[in-house]
């Protein structure tokens, strides 16, 4: 068994729970507090190693990656001796995060290689068909549900939409994060039971997915959020159910999170390190509208950011978790096993290896 664990302090330190709508600017501090002081010491380890970086100025692009999607999971603590494994996990994030660097990055990406990192480009994303075979198939045809449900809010997507990037109003790359959180015990080096890797496993990727609708809501950086809106509107979608829709659908996701995060914390024979990872968790996904409602970027005037403001003030509705999500979280996790064998190799066959 590792000997690795999660800290009291670093547990309190998490945000706690709050009744929804409650004004919590002290809880907002708290987080990014902590998420800076965590992206400040990650960002000294990859630099002090001669890592490459993907842009001269790599703290501002790391700093809004970790706060909102990867600091308070991948940096509690890490033991020294697996700061490879964080870099690497970074660097795969980093580099689908910036949608050129196939091309204009390629050095980079050379770089990355010499140093032992893995580099997942975005090609990888890009190129999924909707009409692929089944290493893609059951990942796209369940994360084209709530694609489905936006069908009276807009007409259907034009024939000459064949990637999926387009298919869906989303930043693909996010899609990332669906393969790579669920590898987070792998990289962290803690060791798990066979029923403990399945539960979690599928949890983290029940969790990315709210994560990745969250950005559907709320996530567009300025300068995309006019592009965005045109699309859209070609497309003839009607923003404010739409992102109501995705809003729902992202708490949803965070329900199911919480019912199997439950589950391992009340199940005796859950380790100590599954426990704290579930324990910890659950008491940062209140936290993800408020990070996205008190950024910066939802100041803009942009088209469409008086919509979305909107949605995230008004109160959201009950939520069930039916026979029909529970088995669109079944395709999901069959799809995201298949993409991550296909992309992620050896690496992932070792994690994988403890889940079938």
């Amino acid at each position: 068994m590792s000997d690795y664990q999660y800290s009291k302090t670093y547990i309190a330190m998490l945000p706690p729970l709050y009744p929804c709508g409650a004004p919590a600017p002290s809880r907002a501090s708290v987080y990014e507090d902590l998420a800076m002081e965590a992206t400040n010491e990650f960002v000294e380890e990859w630099t002090m190693n001669d890592l490459p970086t993907v842009t001269r100025d790599f703290r501002s692009l790391l700093c809004p990656t970790t706060h909102g999607h990867l600091v308070t999971l991948l940096y509690p603590e890490a033991r020294p001796e697996r700061i490879k494994g964080i870099a690497n996990v970074h660097d795969l994030i980093l580099a689908a995060d910036d949608v050129s660097i196939s091309s204009a990055h390629s050095e980079v990406a050379r770089k990355c290689t010499k140093s032992g990192l893995r580099v997942m480009q975005p090609k990888m994303f890009k190129d999924i068909k909707c009409t692929s075979g089944p290493q893609g198939d059951s990942l796209i045809q369940a994360y084209s549900q709530y694609s489905v449900s936006l069908k009276k809010f807009r007409l259907a997507p034009r024939a000459d939409v064949h990637t999926f990037c387009e298919f869906l109003p989303i930043r693909y790359y996010d899609f990332g994060s669906v393969l790579l959180f669920s590898i987070i015990p792998y990289i962290h080096g803690i060791e798990l039971s066979r029923e403990e890797s399945q539960t979690l496993h599928f949890s983290l990727v029940v969790l990315a997915l709210a994560m990745i609708l969250w950005n559907d809501v709320y996530s567009w950086a300025e300068e995309s959020q006019a592009h965005i809106w045109a699309i859209m509107t070609e497309l003839g979608c009607d923003l404010e159910p739409a992102l109501t829709i995705c809003r729902q659908k992202a708490l949803q996701y965070e329900r199911k999170y919480m019912s199997e995060a439950e589950r391992l914390i009340a199940t005796a024979s859950t380790t100590p390190n599954v426990r704290a990872i579930a324990r910890a968790i659950t008491h940062v996904i209140p936290g993800f509208n408020l990070w996205h409602a008190t950024s910066a970027r939802y100041r803009s005037e942009c088209p469409g950011m008086d919509v979305a403001r909107k949605v995230l003030a008004s109160p959201p509705s009950s939520v069930e978790l039916d026979i029909a999500f529970e088995e669109e979280c079944d395709r999901i996790y069959e799809g995201c096993c298949a993409l991550a064998r296909q992309h992620l190799g050896q690496d992932w066959g070792r994690w994988a290896e403890k889940v079938r």
